[in-house]
C-alpha cells in the first residue's frame, strides 16, 4: 500500500507518468470507495493539503481511464 501512496501523492502533484506494472496491478484492484479514502489520506497526512471532492474524482477518473483501461 505504500506504493499505492507514494503514486498517488506524485498524481496529485501533477506527474502523470505511469506506474510500474506491479502498482498498476494492485491500484486498479482498488475500488473507488477504497482509492478516494487513499487520495484523502496521502493528499491530508502526506502532503498537508485538502483536496476537494471534485480534483479527487478528477484523479479517480484519470486512475480508471488512463491507467487501469485496457487499451
Amino acid at each position: 500500500m505504500a506504493l499505492i501512496r507514494n503514486y498517488i501523492s506524485t498524481l496529485i502533484q501533477g506527474n502523470k507518468e505511469p506506474p510500474t506494472h506491479d502498482i498498476k496491478e494492485k491500484l486498479c484492484q482498488l475500488n473507488e470507495e477504497t482509492l478516494m479514502e487513499t487520495i484523502d489520506d496521502v493528499a491530508t497526512f502526506i502532503l498537508n493539503i485538502r483536496l476537494d471532492e471534485e480534483k479527487k474524482k478528477e484523479l479517480i477518473d484519470f486512475i480508471k481511464r488512463n491507467i487501469c483501461s485496457p487499451i
